[in-house]
């Protein structure tokens, strides 16, 4: 998955208002192709600035949080 499949994925599981264990896969799948953390974080990144929705943006807050490694250990995905 590249990031910008990774970014409609996200608009499309935000806009569907997708469960935290959907949007976790989701970055579980990136992961997975091997991109960088540098890639996912500046995919969110474009993903926030869209946004207007507060409830919305928290979401991808949190998965930034994942992303830069500000979670659990058992969440963690990129070192």
């Amino acid at each position: 998955m590249t990031g910008a499949e990774f970014e409609e994925e996200v608009r499309r599981a935000l806009a569907s208002n997708a469960g935290d264990e959907a949007l976790f896969g989701l970055l579980k799948g990136l992961h997975a192709t091997g991109a960088s953390r540098d890639v996912a974080q500046a995919a969110l990144e474009r993903v926030r600035a869209e946004l207007k929705d507060e409830k919305q943006e928290d979401r991808v807050l949190e998965m930034l949080d994942v992303v830069v490694g500000f979670c659990s250990p058992h969440q963690r995905l990129w070192p």
